[in-house]
């Protein structure tokens, strides 16, 4: 079942200077097996409310950035852990959450140096 998760706002698409309008991000159950795969760690970690916690990421983000045709969303969550969500289009431009899993401290000071990420708040 695919469902909306959120808005590629105007905001981000200005920030990240991209030549796209704003519209629906999505969410799919190939996504979900994605995550649940490749980073189970995360999966099991918010369970029920992994939709939940991509919808909040995706409304309010610490950072946004672009990189490997993804936009990139990252927050830093109540218990410090730092969370990405990628988004990206699919073959028919339609835009999905890819992935959403942890990154570390130096990894998002790192993406800050090198300016392939923006503080949005």
């Amino acid at each position: 079942m695919t469902v909306a998760v959120g808005q590629i706002k105007q905001e981000v698409i200005s920030i990240l200077n991209l030549n796209i309008s704003p519209c629906t991000i999505f969410w799919g159950e190939s996504n979900r097996q994605h995550v649940e795969h490749n980073h189970p760690a995360t999966y099991q970690k918010y369970g029920t409310m992994l939709e939940s916690v991509i919808r909040d990421i995706l409304d309010v983000p610490d950072y946004v950035g672009y990189r490997n045709k993804a936009i990139e969303y990252i927050k830093t969550m109540p218990d410090k852990e730092i969370l990405k969500v990628a988004v990206r289009a699919s073959k028919q431009n339609i835009f999905f959450v890819r992935t959403i899993y942890p990154i570390w401290q130096n990894e998002l000071d790192s993406f800050l140096a090198n300016k392939t990420l923006v503080k949005t708040r």
